[in-house]
This record gives C-alpha cells, sequence and structure tokens, in this order.
C-alpha cells in the first residue's frame, strides 16, 4: 500500500474547525462569590473556569478564574447564569505593535 500523502476531500466529523475568537472572559474576583455559588462552573461544558486554590477576594471567597480560554466557545451561559454579575465577554482589545522612531542625527 502506496503512503503518500493525500488531500482530504471532506473535514471529519470529530475534527473541529479553528475559528479565531472574538471574545474575551473578563471575571471580577471582588463580585465572585465563588465557593458558596459555583453556577458558572456548573454551566460551563468546556472547563474553562476553575476556582482559585491560592487567593480569596475580600469577603474570604475563592473566586473564579479562567484557566483555558482557547477551549471557550462563547456560548455564554457563565455570563447569563451569574448572579453577580461578576463575569462578562467582551471584544478582544487588538495589540497595538509600537512603532520604533528613530532620532534623526544631531547636527553639531
Amino acid at each position: 500500500m502506496d503512503k503518500t500523502k493525500t488531500k482530504r476531500i471532506r473535514q471529519p466529523l470529530f475534527e473541529k474547525p479553528k475559528v479565531e475568537r472574538t471574545l474575551e472572559i473578563v471575571t471580577i474576583p471582588e463580585l465572585c462569590k465563588g465557593t458558596s455559588c459555583k453556577i458558572c462552573l456548573t454551566f460551563c461544558k468546556n472547563e474553562v473556569l476553575a476556582l482559585s486554590t491560592d487567593e480569596l477576594n475580600r469577603h474570604g471567597n475563592y473566586f473564579v478564574k479562567v484557566v483555558a480560554e482557547e477551549k471557550c466557545d462563547e456560548c455564554l451561559d457563565c455570563y447569563r447564569h451569574c448572579p453577580e454579575f461578576a463575569i462578562f465577554l467582551r471584544k478582544k482589545r487588538p495589540t497595538k505593535s509600537r512603532k520604533v522612531i528613530e532620532k534623526p542625527h544631531e547636527k553639531k
């Protein structure tokens, strides 16, 4: 059997096409009830969120952190179900590339 590479005509069902994410997840630790709530963790099917294990907010609760943003499919379930509005999604901010401006040579 010849083991040359062949072009795929169709994509297999189990492979998802890579889509550029347009939103980023933002959490507000001070509003999050974390350990006493966990509603967003329950509704997140892709395990994007997790409780912090080393930090507490001012109320003494472990709060929700974004662990794997690349797994997010932007379903907005975490945002819709958070009773404290401690999590939301916003448009990703473009990274600004800074131009280096060279100083003209000084004439003496």
